[in-house]
């Protein structure tokens, strides 16, 4: 994938590795992926999943996460009294 997906919210690797066809999640922008197949060569951390519109892309638990950190600067960022200059 060009740009790396990010989970809207954290979740647990247990969470991740029990994820199986079907099962959906969010990403930051709020589009749903859905699981279409796990690792073939039995990753564990890997699965594949599909967006809307978007073709079906490799996601591994550890580099597709949102770190807690990083939810924490989203949320106060998404502060409407937060200004970007």
């Amino acid at each position: 994938m060009s740009q790396t997906m990010k989970m809207q919210t954290p979740i647990t690797q247990d969470q991740w590795r029990n994820l199986k066809a079907g099962d959906g999640f969010r990403d930051q922008h709020g589009r749903v992926w859905n699981v279409t197949r796990r690792d073939p060569g039995g990753n564990p951390d890997r699965l594949f999943a599909q967006c809307p519109g978007h073709r079906e892309d490799r996601l591994d638990w550890n580099s597709n996460q949102i770190l807690d950190e990083e939810w924490a600067i989203i949320m106060e960022l998404n502060d409407p009294s937060v200004a970007l200059v």
